[in-house]
């Protein structure tokens, strides 16, 4: 059985619905079904071991459909459900909604120890409901001044023989939203930079978030909340694909630098710096660089990656009229130059148009992933779209773009140069705590952006020091097409055919990718241990880890060709009671 995610296409209160998707992948539940669910159509859920209905507006006999579903062992889980939904199963709906406030998971919950019992922003408008006697809160709203009000955020009650947990807000528009900005200030300058006639991505932010609350990445939290629901309803564990390749990596450094007309020495110093640690690093050219392609191509065999980084300020004109073009040429020349594809992206002066204008357009000009979102001027070491992990853009009407964005937490050029020089120690004890919590608390990337001047004139004391300390807690330090790959294939892969038991679980990794493995995961019932795995039939290397709450079983899978499939086979016995 499996997740079964209901949408209505055609409706516009439905239009972030498929967006779940998005966010079950991010989440590593690979084997997952949209299906529309239009008017007049039967509802038919055998095979869901969970459904989640997207904000949809429904007839009467619809709502009797889904309480039957549940009465009778389903587990539904409703974003923002109407009021005669609410009515139906056993909640007093007031008619009435709190407007871009915060969510708190309860203290005792998984998800709310692991954010230390704080709150997080929501974006759009939550219902305040009034509970039956048979919920229990997960979640509760918070206003626009933190304070706690008496509406659940998120609450679940035993219904029947199965189980019915709605989230008061739209979870799906509210990720996108703390992601992707506030589409009202698309094309406005806001951010405070110098008066440039250029937008860039942090325009989108201001005002937008919480500063007081960058330090945790709310978007992933927000996902990880939705895990927390689906995996406390279902009866049936729900293997999903770990965050990382391999099961030791709790996190990764995602290295980044922009090329800015950086010198050979500048580059010697940048490089070497990064494989002391053993690492990659991706650098972002302009269409002028003072490296040659030759030089490039053999930094390349080291290992390091390139593709451009296209400059908005080439033509006297303002760039929304020449930048489609510029970066189509941009990408040819590269690739022509550099003897590989460019699939990942960031324009000098991290230059963005519209709300997701730019994604779309570097989507259809055959890049894969963005690194855009930088914790720049007040956001300096922020989480500034709420995540560390890439997931793919939507715009507003609910399209999914097929880019990722992989955001930055750290960085170096002249805005910050003067902490970098005069308080290095202060900077790199920040970063590392930032890395640390990527690593033991959230388990998302930790993005590192280093220019080769920067590095060379003022910021080596700060980066070797952050790298250093990330090498000694294990973490490897990937260029960003390398880290595009890992993402590539675990959106590629599939978990199919499961089948659990008492004590057993059984389910398939199918690879959709060739060249990269991925890790499979799957929760550990309460009151159980894992007492073998088996992978194709023979004994397996298997550990446990505790993830957000619960304890995961990981099961590394080698790389294969495209179609190669895994089957794995967990078997569970009595935990001894604790002393």
């Amino acid at each position: 059985m499996h997740i079964v995610v209901l949408y209505r296409p055609d409706q516009l209160v439905s239009a972030y619905g498929r967006f779940t998707g998005e966010i079950l992948r991010s989440e590593g539940f690979a084997g997952y079904e949209m299906r529309e669910w239009r008017p007049g159509d039967p509802l038919s859920l055998e095979d869901a071991a969970a459904t989640i209905l997207t904000p949809c507006i429904l007839q009467y006999p619809e709502v009797d459909a889904l309480r039957d579903y549940v009465e009778q062992g389903g587990n539904l889980i409703a974003f923002q459900p109407m009021a005669h939904m609410h009515k139906a199963f056993g909640t007093n709906p007031l008619n009435k909604v709190l407007l871009d406030g915060y969510v708190k998971p309860v203290g005792t919950y998984r998800v709310g120890r692991m954010i230390g019992g704080e709150s997080i922003q929501f974006h759009g408008s939550a219902s305040k409901v009034v509970l039956g006697p048979d919920y229990e809160p997960v979640a509760w709203l918070h206003t626009e001044t933190d304070e706690p009000s008496p509406h659940a955020a998120v609450a679940t009650a035993k219904i029947g023989q199965g189980t019915f947990t709605f989230f008061a807000y739209d979870l799906p528009a509210t990720v996108a939203a703390i992601r992707q900005g506030d589409p009202r200030l698309a094309y406005q300058s806001t951010a405070g930079f110098a008066s440039d006639h250029l937008q860039r991505p942090n325009d989108l932010f201001s005002g937008h978030l919480d500063t007081a609350k960058g330090h945790i990445p709310q978007a992933d939290v927000h996902c990880n909340l939705l895990t927390h629901v689906i995996n406390k309803v279902t009866a049936e564990p729900q293997p999903r694909l770990w965050y990382f390749e391999r099961p030791e990596m709790t996190s990764v450094v995602v290295m980044t630098s922009d090329d800015d007309w950086s010198t050979l020495e500048h580059y010697n110093a940048l490089l070497a710096a990064v494989e002391e640690v053993g690492g990659h690093i991706h650098v972002f050219m302009v269409r002028d660089s003072r490296q040659p392609p030759e030089r490039v191509r053999a930094w390349i065999k080291r290992g390091h990656s390139f593709s451009p980084h296209t400059n908005p300020r080439i033509q006297e004109m303002d760039p929304y009229w020449h930048m489609t073009e510029s970066i189509r040429v941009h990408k040819a020349e590269a690739e022509a130059n550099y003897g590989m594809p460019s699939r990942v992206y960031r324009s000098h002066c991290v230059h963005w148009q519209g709300y997701v204008e730019s994604a779309r357009i570097l989507a259809d000009a055959g890049y894969q992933m963005d690194s855009s979102i930088i914790s720049l001027l007040d956001n300096w070491g922020l989480y500034t779209n709420g995540s560390g992990r890439p997931m793919r853009f939507v715009d507003e009407n609910g399209d999914i773009i097929d880019l990722f964005e992989q955001s930055v937490n750290f960085y170096d050029d002249g805005s910050v140069m003067k902490v970098l020089t005069e308080e290095p120690e202060t900077e790199i004890a920040r970063a590392t705590l930032a890395v640390r919590e990527a690593a033991s608390k959230y388990f998302v990337p930790f993005g590192f952006l280093s220019h080769p001047v920067s590095f060379f004139t003022y910021s080596s004391r700060f980066v070797k020091g952050v790298l250093k300390n990330a090498h000694e807690m294990g973490l490897p330090v990937l260029n960003m097409d390398e880290f595009l790959e890992f993402t590539l294939a675990r959106d590629a892969a599939r978990i199919e055919s499961r089948s659990a038991g008492e004590d057993s679980l059984s389910f398939t990794v199918t690879l959709g990718r060739s060249g990269t493995g991925v890790t499979a995961m799957a929760p550990v019932p309460s009151g159980k241990q894992v007492s073998s795995v088996r992978l194709n039939g023979a004994p397996a290397e298997w550990t446990t880890r505790k993830v957000h709450g619960w304890d995961y079983v990981l099961v590394g899978l080698p790389a294969g060709e495209v179609g190669t499939a895994a089957e794995i086979r967990l078997r569970y016995a009595a935990a001894p009671e604790s002393q």
